[in-house]
């Protein structure tokens, strides 16, 4: 992303990997997301801010971000302070290239990913 990142070259933890698959699995657009890429990914960087966003790497090569990225799941979770976040899985060049987490108040900095129990639309949201 636009963010300044640290390179970590590390696997992925449960918490991401389940995150990554319930997000791949649940999109928000009409996009199709390559779930075969997800046992080839790693984390490549994460966001120097504290945040918790990650970007991937896809058998040792970190996904180019030069053409943009497209988002393909967009959802909303609340931090246990009640701030608002939101959270999207993102691809860039054909491939899964990272999960963003963002405050949306900028009340707090979001600094663990949310669990998919704590997601809701932006459809939710306004219920």
């Amino acid at each position: 992303m636009a963010h300044i990142n640290l390179e970590v070259n590390r696997s992925l933890n449960d918490k991401e990997r389940d995150l990554l698959v319930w997000l791949a699995n649940n999109l928000t657009t009409p996009a199709q997301a390559p779930l075969h890429e997800i046992a080839n990914l790693k984390v490549a960087s994460i966001c120097k801010c504290g945040c918790a966003s990650i970007d991937f790497s896809l058998k040792g090569e970190p996904i180019s971000e030069k053409e943009g990225i497209t988002v393909i799941a967009d959802y909303l979770y609340k931090t246990r302070h009640n701030n608002q976040m939101g959270c999207f899985l993102f691809m860039a060049d054909g491939h899964l290239a990272g999960i963003e987490v963002w405050s949306i108040d900028g009340a707090e900095t979001p600094s663990d990913l949310p669990t998919p129990s704590e997601l809701y639309t932006y459809e939710q949201a306004q219920r």
